[in-house]
């Protein structure tokens, strides 16, 4: 128990290492890491801190799903492939 009990945190940040390595979401992993490292806040002020990042997160992203997509341009310029929104 004591060998599979060492093996936990490493096992632990195997974990968030998998699921945070995406390009737009290794500076949330990050940021906890200090925020428990350096700065000594407790794992419940880290969890609160990450809910309300991940309002606003939600927020933004959300706001950029609604934009419509930029209209693309026809490179042939024929008039028989045009299509038209009513």
């Amino acid at each position: 128990f004591s060998t599979a009990g060492g093996m936990m945190p490493a096992v632990g940040l195997a974990m968030l290492l998998t699921m945070m390595m995406k390009k737009n979401m290794w500076i949330f992993l990050l940021l906890g890491f200090i925020m428990a490292a350096f700065l000594n806040v407790p794992t419940v002020g880290i969890a609160l801190a990450a809910c309300a990042a991940a309002g606003v997160w939600d927020v933004i992203t959300e706001g950029q799903k609604n934009q419509p997509a930029p209209a693309a341009a026809s490179a042939a310029g024929s008039d028989d492939d045009e299509e038209y929104d009513l």
